[in-house]
């Protein structure tokens, strides 16, 4: 899915999914978020490079993102 312009908040849900609202509390997009096991310890909130995209972490849980 793509997001146009806007105010969002974001976050990890304790059930695995990924979830970006908007500024009025409705859900915009809503994806199963991955768990990276092998990953030693959690990290904060980090972007990291992936071949053509980037993955999104918070903790141990994270995203796949892609540009356009």
């Amino acid at each position: 899915s793509s997001l146009p312009p806007g105010q969002y908040g974001f976050g990890f849900t304790a059930d695995g999914k990924f979830v970006v609202m908007d500024v009025g509390n409705n859900d915009v997009l809503s994806e199963a978020s991955q768990t990276e096991a092998a990953l030693a310890h959690a990290v904060p909130l980090k972007l990291v490079e992936d071949g053509k995209g980037y993955k999104l972490y918070a903790g141990k849980k994270w995203i796949g993102l892609k540009t356009e």
